[in-house]
């Protein structure tokens, strides 16, 4: 374990181009030392998870962490798993309930406030979790645990049987249960869910005059550009004067589809950064030669671009001109746009493309 600690941050500080931006080196090192002293060589892969995730949290970048070890869940064998996923609310960390996979599965009512967890509050409970979860804010720190309560709750307590205290039309309740399976908690409730998978889903409310695309993942660009193709054919046949993109659930990934939608939808050319900075290494090179057709040929180090050149836009009988008489385009967007999401956005803003609606939960609902 040592061994990976040390590999972790050697790659982390080989690729960073500001690793040290939040958190001194000086303290780093320390805590690690720490760390490292602490180990305890039978502890499995959640325990190592638990030891190192925090570590790299505190480098305060939403974009540098530690994926949690799902794959190990269903191999480990007899974990009972937390049977409620839930919503997390920001600023006040309140737990709710959002399903119910117990057997009766109506154990809790959906929406119920969890208040406590085998008598620890729920407030501390989701502090802790934090420390596993990396963002440059609180709020997107919070929104990550959604995904991975159920896990942390495992990891950081190893319990099986959970003592639930919660709130429910302003009545205080408490109930027993015992925990689910992997099968349970993860493969059956994937099998019956209706929930799409696809990187972007395109629909129309005729009756409204509305098109909507929900813009799910930034994924695939050959596919992507099919997809952009046929989308706007429909809108241009069937004169839909109005368009909602929806980027709440999108997860990030390669930025030439935000470009590429631009291209059917941008009055301007425009640009997706103002400056750009990047640290070169044998490291990242070596990752991209294996896992993509990039070759980097830029020498070591850290680069900075400070003036990236409009893209221009292209010849395009397609692009979206909607209705003129009033507001076009609707982006709706979550609290929790950074990254990619963010960097679509503010092209938006910065070449007034569009009216657009801030949501609280990438969850709400068109």
């Amino acid at each position: 374990m040592i061994q990976d600690i040390d590999t972790l941050f050697y790659t982390i500080e080989k690729v960073h181009p500001d690793m040290y931006a939040v958190y001194s080196q000086q303290q780093l090192e320390k805590d690690i030392e720490r760390i490292k002293s602490e180990l305890v060589p039978s502890g499995d892969i959640f325990y190592f998870y638990k030891q190192i995730a925090p570590l790299v949290v505190k480098l305060g970048d939403g974009h540098t962490g530690i994926s949690f070890p799902y794959n190990s869940l269903g191999i480990v064998p007899n974990i009972l798993f937390f049977p409620f996923p839930v919503k997390i609310t920001y600023p006040d960390r309140v737990i709710r309930v959002q399903k119910d996979y117990t057997q009766t599965q109506n154990t809790i009512p959906i929406g119920a406030q969890i208040t406590s967890i085998n008598n620890r509050q729920a407030y501390d409970i989701v502090q802790k979790m934090m420390d596993c979860s990396s963002g440059e804010k609180d709020f997107l720190k919070i929104e990550r645990l959604e995904y991975v309560f159920t896990p942390l709750i495992y990891t950081l307590y190893r319990d099986s049987v959970f003592a639930i205290e919660y709130l429910y039309n302003q009545k205080k309740y408490s109930v027993q249960v015992k925990g689910i399976s992997y099968e349970e908690r993860y493969e059956k409730p994937q099998k019956s869910s209706s929930v799409s998978n696809e990187p972007y889903i395109f629909s129309t409310l005729p009756d409204k005059n509305i098109g909507i695309i929900e813009f799910n993942q930034f994924a695939d660009l050959d596919r992507f550009k099919v997809f952009l193709d046929s989308t706007f054919q429909v809108l241009r046949q069937e004169n839909i004067g109005n368009l909602i993109i929806d980027v709440r659930k999108n997860s990030g990934g390669n930025s030439a589809l935000g470009d590429e939608l631009l291209q059917y939808i941008s009055p301007v050319p425009f640009s997706q950064y103002g400056k750009t900075i990047v640290k070169y290494s044998d490291i990242l090179k070596q990752f991209y030669k294996v896992h993509s057709d990039w070759e980097i040929s830029n020498p070591n180090g850290v680069e900075i671009d400070d003036a990236e050149e409009l893209i221009e836009l292209r010849e395009n009988n397609l692009r979206y001109k909607g209705n003129r008489d009033y507001i076009k385009l609707i982006l709706y967007i979550a609290r929790m746009c950074v990254s990619l999401r963010s960097k679509f956005f503010c092209k938006y803003e910065i070449h007034r493309l569009a009216k657009y609606f801030r949501s609280f939960s990438s969850n709400d609902r068109l």
